[in-house]
């Protein structure tokens, strides 16, 4: 998207408003009043900014989890009988500019284990001292990596819904876990 912004920035400084206006000179000074604002906008928008994130409970691209996040699942959800026997799937989640590219994991059950009416729950995990910990688990069908960050990670929203229904929840980090910041139907 960046890419488009500045490409659009730059097709827009090949306009000539110079027949437009009258008087010797005024054009070019009109020009740069209307450019010189819109160029500085187009070039604060990171070159390297994050792509679009998506995760979806029925991505065929989802993977077994590492051993070590299956472990830490399974023992969060060690008091619901009917996850004993769930397999685990996701993949890594680009929510800081660590260059570990395991750092964080999202990830969720294998359908039908654990999942009903179109909802599935989604653990996102950080690594931390060696260990995954949870740090976001909620029912929904996707995942979507948000603009704002708050102590360092980006805001999640996790989208839920079935027949009639449907509710996008946005998370915010506090520094040790994800908490729900507002819901919209």
């Amino acid at each position: 998207m960046p890419f488009l912004l500045r490409t659009v920035a730059l097709s827009i400084l090949k306009i000539n408003l110079s027949p437009m206006i009258k008087s010797p000179g005024s054009g070019r000074m009109v020009m740069r009043a209307l450019l010189i604002p819109l160029i500085a906008w187009s070039l604060s928008i990171p070159a390297h900014a994050t792509p679009p994130f998506s995760f979806g409970i029925e991505d065929p691209a989802l993977q077994p989890v590492p051993n070590d996040v299956a472990v830490t699942l399974a023992a969060f959800d060690s008091n619901i009988p009917e996850m004993a026997t769930c397999t685990y799937i996701g993949q890594s989640l680009p929510l800081s500019a660590s260059t570990n590219k395991l750092e964080y994991v999202v990830a969720t059950t294998q359908a039908p284990c654990g999942c009903g009416a179109y909802l599935c729950p989604i653990y996102v995990l950080r690594k931390s001292q060696g260990a995954y910990e949870v740090i976001l688990n909620w029912s929904g069908y996707g995942l979507s990596i948000k603009k704002g960050i708050h102590h360092g990670l980006n805001s999640l929203e996790i989208l839920a819904g079935s027949a009639g229904h449907s509710e996008n929840t946005v998370w915010r980090f506090n520094g040790k876990k994800y908490e729900k910041l507002i819901t919209g139907r």
